[in-house]
């Protein structure tokens, strides 16, 4: 006589009605709509994360910049951003960033970094600088009193270049020689014929050449021969003559004009009223420049490169087209590289592209017939320049899916400088040379914002990451369900209604999405902070709100109905398998009673949608030594820990049943009608309920579904999607018609994840479906079958006629049998 369980005993594991959604309740909320509420500008129950950010901002050592863990939408860059701003506005602004000619290596520019604000007017004192010495240089150059100087010396040069002209010529007619001055002023030897001087030019318009005229010729070959050794110390004296004529004269020049680059340079000096050694050496350099070429300020000519560069360095420096910019010398440009004149605060930058560079900052080049060239005018900065002295935050993915700039913003924080490499490309049009611009120092604090998978892969296996990134900030992806968060909920909701122009929310509409923040963490007693989520459900809340026409608030059903929709949208492979099982398909029993047969409840989770779904599990049991057979595990189509889960299971059957004797018998599992892959233990226990039904041949009832692992003393232990599997199985239920009769039985630990939809919580309120809950196997066959599980008495045996009393049974007898044919 088979012992029955009785109904109180089984009704002891219903969950109770207020456990299957915990109900956030409009009328225990301090408002009736969110334009009741103060703004909001906080963030949502962040603490740990924004406390490792502050201190990661006010920690100063090498090395501790900050890593932002989290997932995706749950506000880390606008929390970031906020912090940052935050510190930001009581540090100091920082400081501009210039690059300057550099005399003493052309194609090395110099960084020259300066008081905020002070790089645009030093350009502009440059230019004015420039403007003048165009203007007063010629002034200057052309009074009377350097004219005076000029006409002396001129004069003197003349009258000594006579005198050596006239001892040439005395010394030549000393030795017979005639001199004859050409049309172009060169001294020619010249011959008397006839009465006349002729020159050998002259020698070529006779007609015939006699026996004089060859002499003559002869005469005028020795004679310039004798010339030229005579010109030889002519034309040395009078270079000697020419060059100090005109030393004279730049001498006399330089000290006309030394007092007006000195006057222009100290204006300068007064404006910039600190020390700058590179500022110093510059405006030096820039006044011996002057100097030595201030011709090239007397006139609007200034293509000639008198630059006194090597050839190479000049064609790459001068060999930009000219521009309204080249109107000033090179090496009187100053490239304001970072311009903090308008800024009040360190800097906070956020780089929304960081590609090399982006990051470190480029060349820009000139096309001149092909050649590209550049010099320190093209120099553009990187985030990294606009950043220093202040706060850089970066996308890690961002970063890292170009090696090339994470290798950089390494290379930057662990030298903590700048280099910005010039335009080497084999493939592109021909370069000739480029500037190699000093590296410039780099204090900044790098923010990245990353997941946690990304985090992980850089921290075990980048070396460089641990020593640059100390400090780990991780956004949590829910906060507790608590009246201060519910109330946080709420004033966040509301700023983004305001900020919107969305219609505030009800009370009821906030409770309802309380309920719905609840559910996605699978924990009633706590709430979803990520963000993004919410954000997407309150606009197409008021979207839907809005929609009905007569309106003041959005409602509770106005969240339903954008759940609803949204659901609509995702659920085309759910609808799919929801029709296999309407037309029989798939079969699935919501009635009547089988033996080893019983219904599993799995999840699908696509991403963008998670939906349950029933799943029949059959199992067989027959005499052999083979064991428990997964047939799912046999032919590659289950998971490890599926099958780990079916290990565990045949640990439980050999811990309960194989205490006294061998343990043999075997056994077939399988998923019915399942094609892909299945993974998790989740069904462990449904299998194993299986097995025990066929093992004792008690019938299962169909009308139930299970889920739940099993651990190998019998426990039942929480699984995942509890919510998606419950509802998924009462749509099939209902698909084919509530009989009042249907349920389902989950471990007693997933209680606290229970937030079912409204369908299912009235079905239970009214009678028409049913959740058990249980904590261990025992339980669950006795819900299943009305039968008694069955306790182990003192002499080890089982109780009489109960489930494990005919499990124990039936595998004696099985391994009885085998040891017979053994």
């Amino acid at each position: 006589m088979i012992s029955k369980v009785g109904t109180k005993k089984i009704n002891k594991f219903k969950v109770k009605k207020d456990d299957l959604r915990f109900r956030c309740k409009p009328e225990e909320l301090s408002f009736k709509s969110t334009s009741e509420l103060p703004g909001w500008e906080g963030t949502l129950d962040q603490k740990e994360a924004i406390d490792a950010i502050k201190f990661g901002l006010s920690i100063k050592n090498r090395g501790f910049n900050i890593f932002a863990v989290g997932m995706a939408g749950s506000g880390k860059t606008s929390t970031i951003q906020r912090l940052v701003k935050e510190r930001a506005s009581q540090e100091p602004v920082s400081k501009d960033v210039c690059y300057i000619y550099n005399f003493d290596a052309p194609l090395e520019p110099v960084a020259l970094v300066l008081p905020p604000g002070k790089g645009k007017i030093l350009e502009k004192l440059i230019k004015n600088l420039v403007k003048k010495l165009h203007r007063e240089t010629p002034r200057i150059l052309t009074t009377p009193a350097i004219n005076r100087i000029r006409s002396e010396m001129s004069n003197k040069t003349r009258e000594s270049m006579n005198d050596s002209l006239q001892y040439l010529m005395e010394e030549a007619k000393n030795r017979g020689i005639h001199i004859k001055v050409s049309e172009e002023g060169e001294l020619v030897p010249a011959a008397m014929y006839k009465d006349k001087l002729i020159t050998e030019d002259a020698l070529s318009e006779f007609p015939e050449m006699s026996s004089d005229l060859i002499d003559i010729q002869k005469k005028l070959a020795k004679a310039n021969l004798e010339l030229v050794e005579l010109s030889v110390d002519f034309e040395k004296k009078h270079r000697k003559m020419e060059k100090e004529m005109q030393e004279t004269i730049e001498k006399e020049e330089k000290k006309l004009i030394t007092p007006l680059i000195e006057e222009y340079i100290e204006e300068i000096n007064e404006k910039f009223n600190f020390s700058n050694e590179v500022l110093d050496n510059y405006l030096k350099h820039l006044k011996t420049h002057y100097l030595d070429n201030y011709e090239s300020f007397t006139d609007n000519d200034h293509g000639n490169d008198d630059s006194g560069l090597p050839q190479e360095a000049a064609e790459i420096l001068m060999g930009a087209p000219v521009t309204e910019k080249e109107e000033i010398p090179i090496e009187f440009m100053v490239n304001v590289l970072i311009d903090r004149a308008k800024e009040t605060c360190a800097p906070v930058y956020m780089e929304k592209m960081p590609n090399l560079s982006s990051l470190i900052g480029y060349l820009e080049y000139n096309d001149r017939h092909g050649i590209l060239s550049t010099n320190h005018t093209l120099i553009r900065p990187g985030a990294l320049h606009k950043a220093s002295g202040g706060y850089l935050i970066i996308q890690a993915n961002d970063v890292l899916t170009n090696p090339q700039s994470w290798l950089a913003l390494k290379k930057a924080l662990r030298h903590k400088e700048i280099r910005i490499e010039g335009l080497y490309d084999s493939s592109k049009i021909k370069i000739k040379g480029t500037v190699k611009p000093s590296p410039l120092s780099l204090n900044v604090k790098v923010i990245l914002v990353g997941n946690s998978e990304l985090y992980y892969l850089l921290h075990n296996h980048d070396e460089e990451f641990n020593r640059l990134f100390k400090v780990k900030s991780d956004f949590s992806t829910h906060m507790k369900r608590n009246s201060e968060n519910i109330e946080s909920l709420a004033r966040f909701l509301g700023q983004i209604a305001r900020e919107e122009n969305y219609l505030p929310l009800s009370a009821d509409a906030v409770s309802n999405i309380v309920e719905y923040a609840s559910r996605l963490t699978n924990d009633r007693c706590l709430m979803i902070n990520r963000t993004s989520i919410l954000l997407n459900l309150l606009s197409e809340s008021d979207f839907w709100a809005k929609e009905r026409g007569e309106y003041k608030f959005i409602e509770s059903k106005d969240i339903d109905k954008a759940l609803a929709e949204k659901n609509k949208r995702h659920s085309r492979i759910e609808k799919l398998a929801t029709r296999e099982i309407k037309i029989n398909h798939i079969v699935i029993k919501t009635s009547g009673e089988d033996i080893g047969q019983i219904n599993g409840m799995a999840i699908y989770d696509l991403g963008d949608h998670a939906f349950g779904i029933p799943a029949r599990i059959s199992a067989i049991t027959f005499a052999g030594k083979k064991g428990v057979v997964n047939i799912d595990r046999e032919v590659n189509l289950s998971g490890n820990i599926h099958d780990k889960g079916s290990l565990i299971m045949v640990g439980y059957l050999a811990n309960r049943f194989a205490q006294n004797y061998p343990m043999h018998f075997n056994a077939s599992i399988t998923f019915e009608q399942s094609y892909s892959t299945i993974d998790g233990d989740s069904a462990s226990s449904t299998e194993l309920l299986a097995l025990l039904s066929s093992l004792s041949k008690i019938p299962i009832k169909q009308d139930f579904a299970v889920t739940g692992s099993v651990n190998q003393h019998g426990e039942i232990q929480a699984i995942g999607g509890v919510n998606e599997k419950i509802e998924g199985f009462f749509k099939i239920c209902k698909l084919n018609k509530l009989t009042g009769d249907q349920g389902v039985i989950i471990p007693r630990s997933n209680i606290r994840n229970l937030m079912l939809n409204k369908d299912v919580v009235n079905a239970v309120k009214e009678g028409n479906f049913h959740v058990y809950a249980v904590s261990h196997i025992d339980e669950a066959i006795e819900i299943l079958t009305g039968v008694k599980a069955g306790k182990r008495l003192k002499d080890r045996s089982w109780e009489k006629d109960s489930i494990n009393y005919l499990v124990d049974k039936k595998i004696h007898e099985y391994s009885e049998k085998v040891r017979k044919l053994s």
